[in-house]
């Protein structure tokens, strides 16, 4: 997921995209609240992430919009044998996708996350 920026809805997600997104394939827990959702991250850029959830979201634009609104999320790299810990803030949603900002993230999570965004851009330049 890009760096995208809560603007004008009508506006498209590439023409809000600020930063370069890259493939990927890793187990993300999601936790709202009390409830918690296995999810799969598909896409990494240096601002977030863009996760296929297991069902449409029920995402709205007063939750979008709603710059108080922030998600924990786990995030299960496969080069790393402990999760990382961010917290998000929902950016956009569109049917079972849903791209989350970055908003939070430990030093050492932080880390880890850019490691793991090198690795996709290597493989990406590569193939």
């Amino acid at each position: 997921m890009g760096a995208l920026l809560a603007t004008d809805r009508n506006e498209s997600m590439s023409e809000r995209r600020t930063s370069h997104r890259g493939r990927t394939e890793f187990g993300v827990v999601v936790r709202e609240g009390l409830r918690s959702e296995d999810a799969r991250c598909i896409e990494v850029s240096a601002a977030g992430v863009l996760l296929a959830r297991p069902r449409e979201t029920n995402a709205d634009g007063a939750v979008l919009a709603n710059e108080s609104v922030l998600t924990r999320l786990e995030l299960r790299l496969p080069e790393r044998r402990r999760e990382l810990h961010a917290w998000a803030r929902p950016v956009w949603a569109r049917g079972r996708l849903m791209a989350y900002r970055i908003v939070q993230m430990r030093d050492v999570d932080r880390l880890s996350f850019a490691e793991h965004r090198d690795i996709v851009d290597r493989r990406e330049s590569h193939g």
